[in-house]
């Protein structure tokens, strides 16, 4: 079949129509989904009440913020610049030492019960459906509640919180 007998035919007419079709379907998509989120977005902005020329005023002194949170360290006074920066650097490091423990045990905690589970939850390893089932569902809770945000509106903030989730 020649090329020519191709275009003449009518499923060659009725692809191109399909695709035109295809085509208006996506753009006018394309269109409603782009005025439902200017629509909202205009809502969030007034429901927040941004101001453009505010922001616009603001934004140079945005980029000085880097430039203050560093600090003035001078050659002549170096060791009480650096005394007055790292006032109390031993105390947060302790802090900062028990963030990375607690990360690393949630970590810890949340790797062996999801390799324990894991078994239980597969389909193919196992067949007593209720077990699989049950599985399946405390994973899926398991992975999809922040575990923070709930021990912190159960017990409030602090450290424990922090700890609970574990």
């Amino acid at each position: 079949m020649s090329t020519e007998e191709l275009q003449n035919s009518g499923a060659y007419t009725a692809f191109i129509r399909a695709e035109a079709d295809l085509k208006r379907a996506k753009r006018l998509h394309a269109i409603f989904f782009t005025a439902i989120f200017v629509l909202v977005l205009w809502g969030a902005a007034h429901v927040g009440e941004v101001d453009i020329p505010e922001f616009l005023e603001g934004l140079p002194s945005f980029f000085n913020y880097f430039q203050q949170t560093l600090p003035e360290i001078h050659a002549e006074t170096f060791q009480t610049d650096i005394t007055d920066w790292y006032w109390g650097v031993g105390k947060w490091a302790r802090f900062l030492w028990d963030t990375v423990l607690i990360a690393f045990l949630a970590m810890l905690f949340g790797f062996v019960s999801a390799f324990l589970l894991c078994f239980a939850a597969s389909r193919n390893l196992n067949k007593n459906y209720p077990t699989y089932f049950v599985c399946r569902r405390i994973m899926e809770i398991a992975r999809s509640v922040p575990e923070e945000s709930v021990c912190t509106f159960r017990i409030g903030s602090g450290s424990l919180p922090g700890i609970r989730p574990l």
